[in-house]
């Protein structure tokens, strides 16, 4: 299934659901980002928040926009997208368009702040 409808540029947070996106490239991964993502993912589904881990060089229709925003961030590499989905009532809106933190610790506590 494809991941909620990705939302348009607001700097403002917005009420509602949040997903998480990482972008990885599977054939670069060390075995530090590996043990980084084993934990994200766990941490990321005991608490019930929807997810997704990506190869950046998928083709899906879907993952344009996202890549845009990482290309306009100027992020490359594995990086990190907290979003509010676009909805009815909210076009939505980026909360963390950033390089995602070497250690699970690190990288959890980016996520618990932009899901706020």
């Amino acid at each position: 299934p494809n991941p909620p409808v990705p939302p348009t540029p607001d700097p403002t947070p917005v009420p509602g659901e949040r997903f998480v996106l990482i972008v990885s490239e599977t054939q670069d991964r060390t075995p530090q980002e590996a043990a980084t993502l084993a934990a994200l993912r766990r941490w990321l589904t005991d608490r019930g928040v929807d997810w997704r881990i990506i190869d950046p060089t998928t083709e899906a229709a879907w993952m344009e926009p996202h890549a845009a925003k990482l290309r306009e961030a100027g992020v490359k590499g594995t990086a990190l997208l907290v979003y509010a989905p676009a909805s009815d009532s909210h076009p939505g809106a980026y909360l963390a368009v950033e390089p995602l933190p070497g250690r699970s610790q690190d990288a959890i506590a980016r996520i618990e702040e932009a899901l706020k």
